[in-house]
């Protein structure tokens, strides 16, 4: 083909491969074997399933370029494009710049929910997306069939924008550029794998869940993750929550694969943070002061973790967590109806400090012993029911006993009530002391106790007397 004379002002280089030597001069190719070419120019490329998707999409010709720039609100949401090129089932914008995704622009108008596959940026001209960009959260079908979405300019993400992309396996953002998340910005993405969200330093409701591909993504600066934030994501295990100090309602529900993750500054769990986390052994809980409803119920793989700290656990809040067997509650004053419920291998936890505990708060727990309930003021219906390893508890500053609130108990000898003003709700027989039978019992109560029915001991000591050998010390 002759000789190629090379201008010193323009950057080449020389490749050789098997199809023989190419010389690069900008963006003109020139090859011995095959001729001279010129470089395909990038810009946003659009793949579909079928280009008459796309016609329909944007309600127009997807070759006209100001088809695509009223589709995507321009000049309103950044610079129009100013060519469009079509090959097979892709559509590739040009000029367009500074643009915003608008909200739902591909979620609520693709018109199947897999007929969009790719969305790539390949001059950074996408610099924001508004909510649900790719959902199905608004009305539209969403892009369940998308694989590969590429917006390495898009620094701003608004709430739902990846909702429910079931495969999305390929994704390039400037992660590294979040503080913030939305509401279910990646709910249900469950092929993405390992992200680097280093500088995240909040997520809200759903950001997360269901992403069950995750595993040790980088959270290290998260220190708020919302309602459902990480629910269902089955799939992580060691991820650096190190800085989190709260974690909303059902945060980490059903995180079946934590084991000992890092949660030393966790101060605040919500409603079922960590339910149904069966695999969660040893964290660290050591700053969580308040444990919401369910939060840990059915963590049955927890054994002695440090909740030292901890002074308010909500209804259920252990419920059926039946590995747990010491572990150090010396902090927590109140716990919730239910708290302990079923935690069958509870033997000696410190609750020193427990001022109130609600209904059926320790209820089969029968392994319990020997222990110090010194500062228990109220007891609720069934506390301790079914508590058949109690032997001498300290109840010494206990005034209300709730009904049935000892029924079962049928090791107890040593018991001082020795503040207890109501036992049940009535002065009859409340059932608090039912089914304990045979035993020669100590009972120290004061003596309003003992004259309160009539001139006659309440109906439950009464019940007791009559049921065992027992010897009154009235105080």
């Amino acid at each position: 083909m002759g000789i190629v004379k090379l201008r010193k002002a323009q950057p080449y280089n020389l490749k050789i491969n098997d199809m023989g030597l190419k010389i690069r001069i900008g963006k003109l190719i020139l090859g011995c074997g095959g001729g001279v070419g010129i470089a395909a120019p990038s810009g946003l490329d659009l793949l579909f399933d079928n280009i008459a998707n796309a016609n329909i999409m944007i309600g127009g010709s997807s070759s006209n370029v100001s088809d695509w720039n009223t589709f995507f609100d321009l000049p309103v949401k950044g610079t129009p494009f100013t060519s469009v090129t079509v090959t097979g089932n892709k559509v590739t914008l040009f000029g367009g710049s500074g643009i915003t995704f608008r909200d739902y622009v591909f979620g609520d108008n693709v018109p199947t929910e897999d007929c969009l596959l790719e969305v790539v940026d390949n001059v950074g001209c996408i610099i924001a997306c508004e909510d649900g960009v790719f959902s199905d959260c608004n009305t539209g079908f969403g892009c369940y069939g998308i694989t590969k979405i590429h917006l390495s300019a898009c620094v701003t993400l608004g709430k739902e924008v990846f909702a429910d992309c079931l495969v999305l396996v390929d994704l390039n953002l400037p992660l590294t550029s979040y503080t913030a998340l939305g509401d279910y910005c990646f709910q249900n993405c469950a092929e993405l794998i390992n992200l680097n969200f280093s500088s995240l330093i909040s997520a809200g409701d759903g950001c997360f869940s269901n992403c069950s591909g995750l595993v040790s993504p980088d959270f290290s600066a998260l220190t708020s993750a919302g309602d459902n934030c990480f629910y269902g994501c089955t799939g992580l295990v060691s991820p650096d929550f190190s800085a989190l100090t709260s974690a909303g309602d059902n945060c980490f529900s059903i995180c079946s694969g934590l084991v000992s993750p890092d949660f030393s500054a966790l101060t605040s769990a919500g409603n079922g943070c960590f339910s149904i986390c069966s695999g969660l052994v040893s964290p660290d809980f050591s700053a969580l002061t308040s444990a919401g409803d369910g939060c840990f119920l059915g963590c049955t793989g927890l054994v002695s973790p440090d909740f030292s700290a901890l002074t308010s656990a909500g209804n259920g809040c252990f419920l059926s967590c039946t590995g747990l067997v010491s572990p150090d509650f010396s902090a927590l004053t109140s716990a919730g109806d239910n708290c302990f419920y079923g935690c069958t291998g509870l033997v000696s936890p410190d609750f020193s400090a427990l001022t109130s505990a609600g209904d059926y708060c320790f209820q089969n727990c029968a392994e319990l012993i020997n222990l110090n309930f010194s500062s228990l003021i109220s007891a609720g219906d069934g506390c301790f029911s079914n508590c058949s390893g109690l032997v001498s508890p300290d109840f010494s500053s206990l005034i209300s006993a709730g009904v049935s609130c000892f029924e079962h108990c049928t090791e107890l000898i040593n018991l001082d009530l020795s503040s207890c003003t109501s036992l049940g709700t009535t002065t009859g027989n409340d059932n608090v002391f039912r089914f304990i039978i045979g035993n020669i019992i100590t009972l120290t109560v004061p003596v309003a106790l003992m004259i309160c029915n009539g001139g006659a001991p309440d109906g439950d000591i009464a019940y007791l007397q009559a049921n065992n050998t027992v010897t009154v010390i009235q105080v």
